[in-house]
C-alpha cells in the first residue's frame, strides 16, 4: 500500500515537458537581456531610454501645440482689437458727418456770372448776381442793367460734396440805340434747369458745376435742349462763411 503522503507529492510534481517549457522561456529572456544589453554596449541607448526618449518627445510635441495656441490668440486678439479700431472709426466719422447742417453767405463767380448767395440750414438755396458775360455781347446802347437769380435745393453727399438742383434766371434789360438818335427798351431773358455739384472746404473755400438740363430764350421763343443746354455750363470758385 502507498503512504498518504507520498501520493500528495506524487500529484504535486510538475510533468517533464513543463520544466522543459520554463527553462526555454527563461533561455529566451536571459537572450534578450543580453541583446539589449549589446545593443546598449553599441549605441548606448537601452530599450528603457528608448522609452523615456518618446515621452520626452511626447512632451515636446505637447509644448509646440501650446505654443500654436498662445500665438493663434495672439493673433486672434491683434485682430478683434483692430476691428474694433476701424468701427469706431466708422462710427465717429458717422457722427462728423451727422453734424447739424449750418446757414452759409457765399460769392462766388464763374465766366458766366458772379453772384451772392445765401444757403438756409434745411439746404434750401437762393443767389443773385451779374452775368457779366452779357456786357460785351451788346453794343449800341444808352443804358441796360444785367441780371440773374437762381433758387434750388442742396443735398449733402458728405461733410465736403454736395449735390445741387436749381431755377436759374439770366437776361438784361436796356435802351438800346441801333440807329442813332432813336432807341427802344430791350429786355432779354433766358431760363434754365440745372443740376450741379459742388465742393465746400472746411476753411470756406467752395467750387461747383452747374450743367443746364434744359434751356428757354427770348420769352419761350427759343429752345435749348441738351445737348445745346450744356453750352451754358459753368465752372466757379468763391468762399463761404457758415454760422
Amino acid at each position: 500500500m502507498k503512504r498518504i503522503g507520498e501520493g500528495a507529492s506524487t500529484r504535486r510534481s510538475a510533468p517533464p515537458w513543463a520544466c522543459r517549457e520554463s527553462s526555454i522561456r527563461a533561455g529566451a529572456a536571459q537572450q534578450a537581456v543580453a541583446a539589449d544589453e549589446a545593443a546598449a554596449g553599441t549605441s548606448g541607448v537601452t530599450s528603457r531610454d528608448r522609452l523615456g526618449g518618446g515621452f520626452a518627445a511626447e512632451r515636446q510635441g505637447v509644448g509646440r501645440t501650446s505654443e500654436l495656441m498662445m500665438h493663434k490668440r495672439r493673433v486672434t486678439s491683434a485682430v478683434v482689437v483692430a476691428l474694433a479700431g476701424l468701427l469706431l472709426a466708422a462710427a465717429s466719422s458717422a457722427a462728423a458727418s451727422t453734424e447739424a447742417p449750418q446757414s452759409a453767405i457765399a460769392v462766388q463767380g464763374g465766366w458766366w456770372s458772379v453772384e451772392a448767395e445765401w444757403r438756409t440750414r434745411i439746404g434750401v438755396f437762393g443767389a443773385i448776381g451779374v452775368p457779366w458775360v452779357a456786357i460785351p455781347l451788346v453794343s449800341h446802347v444808352k443804358w441796360f442793367i444785367p441780371y440773374g437769380a437762381r433758387i434750388g435745393y442742396q443735398h449733402d453727399v458728405s461733410r465736403a460734396f454736395k449735390l445741387r438742383g436749381a431755377f436759374h434766371v439770366a437776361g438784361t434789360y436796356g435802351r438800346e440805340n441801333p440807329c442813332g438818335d432813336c432807341g427802344k427798351i430791350v429786355s432779354r431773358v433766358f431760363a434754365f434747369a440745372e443740376i450741379g455739384g459742388r465742393y465746400e472746404a472746411p476753411s470756406g473755400f467752395v467750387a461747383g458745376l452747374d450743367v443746364p438740363v434744359f434751356g428757354l430764350g427770348n420769352g419761350g421763343g427759343d429752345l435749348y435742349p441738351p445737348p445745346v443746354s450744356f453750352a451754358f455750363s459753368q465752372v466757379y470758385v468763391g468762399w463761404s462763411w457758415r454760422w
